[in-house]
């Protein structure tokens, strides 16, 4: 079945939570058997790879996901609240574990090429949903290992680059849910630190 097959028929929740139970099987089911868990990761790195077909911004070849982070999985104007808004669909930290699990897997394995859509939408949870500080950083190191192991060094030099120089990654003060306040216990707002 093509990508876009397979998310026209399980939808994108569907293939985000297939990518959540492929993950815990191969985490809590098949943690002793390494072909099944390898099989349970290369499913889950197909599902992420399906869920980029939504529209043609996305790249339509794993070859096209080496330096590449979307920054939204539907096209614009789609609301991305209700992608990751419901824990019961879509439980994010879930996801976002069985995506490094599953793209530690596959780098070990030398499956560098099919983790590469996975290092996308990791990277996409933990940058943009979660906005997680170490799991972007962890995201980008393993990218940067995908890179080297495809044989793609410009590309690796330009992740390693921006890491060394914190570009593009989620503050975890001001990005983030925690609310600021000067020494008087006024809450400050993030426009008024941005001028």
């Amino acid at each position: 079945m093509s990508p876009a097959g397979t998310l026209q028929a399980y939808g994108l929740h569907g293939l985000l939570l297939g990518c959540v139970l492929a993950g815990k099987l191969a985490r809590y089911v098949h943690h002793d058997h390494l072909h099944l868990r390898l099989e349970a990761h290369r499913l889950t790195a197909r599902l992420a790879f399906c869920a980029f077909s939504a529209h043609l911004g996305h790249p339509q070849r794993r070859a096209g996901f080496a330096t590449y982070t979307p920054r939204e999985l539907w096209a614009a104007g789609t609301d991305a609240w209700l992608v990751w808004s419901d824990p019961y669909r879509c439980p994010v930290v879930d996801l976002a574990g069985a995506l490094e699990g599953a793209a530690a897997a596959l780098l070990d394995a030398g499956l560098a090429l099919e983790a590469l859509p996975v290092l996308a939408l990791w990277e996409h949870v933990t940058r943009h949903v979660l906005r997680n500080l170490h799991g972007t950083v962890l995201c980008r190191l393993l990218r940067v290992r995908a890179l080297v192991a495809l044989g793609l060094l410009a590309e690796a030099v330009e992740v390693t680059g921006g890491l060394m120089g914190a570009a593009a990654l989620p503050d975890p003060t001001l990005d983030s849910d925690y609310v600021l306040k000067d020494t008087s216990g006024a809450v400050v707002e993030v426009s008024s630190l941005a001028a």
